[in-house]
């Protein structure tokens, strides 16, 4: 949910970010500190009504659990309801779309051409890009199944 329009690396933990996020249609520009934690990151946004964001990694029996919360403290609650339009409303989507990413990867990954396209094609799209590279992809596969069946009817 996020195009990013420039991400600079200062240094080991600090970079900058500018991006428009889709789900609020608000613009991003700050600066963030990223640092490892025992279980996962903290991402610490300088000039955000967001302040930070933890994401961790936890066991689970079948292999591990993914969290990622957002902290928006810091502010007076009448500030945080002036601030509202800024609320980033993606989390949700953001689980949905690493759960169906990880899912593919799982299915997917020891074909090589699939590892090809994920890495330098798919993942460099910009999320409307995806939308509509995914439609194209399932229009063709059903235009191609739509055609087999037809020459299949005539042949046999």
């Amino acid at each position: 949910m996020l195009e990013f329009i420039e991400w600079r690396q200062i240094d080991a933990q600090n970079h900058y970010l500018r991006a428009r996020n889709l789900s609020n249609e608000q613009e991003i520009d700050t600066d963030i500190h990223v640092e490892e934690i025992d279980d996962g990151l903290k991402i610490t946004y300088a000039k955000r009504l967001k302040r930070k964001t933890l994401v961790k990694i936890e066991p689970y029996a079948q292999g591990a659990i993914l969290i990622i919360a957002d902290d928006y403290s810091g502010l007076s609650m009448a500030e945080r309801k002036r601030h509202s339009a800024e609320v980033d409303r993606s989390l949700e989507s953001w689980g949905r779309e690493l759960y169906r990413y990880f899912r593919h990867w799982k299915h997917g990954s020891w074909f090589p051409p699939f590892r090809w396209y994920t890495r330098y094609l798919w993942l460099k799209m910009k999320p409307t890009a995806r939308r509509v590279a995914y439609m194209l992809i399932v229009i063709t596969l059903f235009e191609m199944v739509v055609f087999l069946g037809v020459v299949g009817f005539f042949v046999l």
